[in-house]
């Protein structure tokens, strides 16, 4: 799984629910590709257990996952309520937020 620099800033920034000790390999010297948004990491783990851990971790800090939960809390609540929970914040209209951008169309 690759994660770019500015996600992996994000995250470094969040208070941590696990704390370990990270081993991490940046690009090597004479990498070509120093200024690449998609620069790739490598991170040790003691046990596959402790891996499965971390990834899921940093997969649901992610942008993605996140925007993904807010659009799909969105629509239920929309669905049981009939009211936009966003449109009090003056920010229901933004395209990230609309729900025809993740969810799959619905069965015939």
């Amino acid at each position: 799984m690759r994660f770019n620099e500015k996600e992996l800033v994000f995250l470094s920034r969040q208070p941590s629910e696990r704390a370990a000790e990270l081993g991490m390999k940046g690009p090597k010297k004479g990498d070509a590709f120093l200024d690449e948004a998609e620069r790739k990491y490598l991170f040790e783990c003691s046990s596959r257990e402790q891996c499965i851990e971390w990834m899921d971790a940093i997969i649901k800090a992610s942008y993605e996952f996140m925007r993904k939960n807010l659009i799909f809390y969105r629509s239920e609540i929309q669905r049981l309520t009939g009211k936009d929970p966003l449109e009090q914040y003056g920010i229901s209209d933004e395209t990230r937020f609309q729900v025809s951008n993740v969810l799959p169309p619905p069965p015939p």
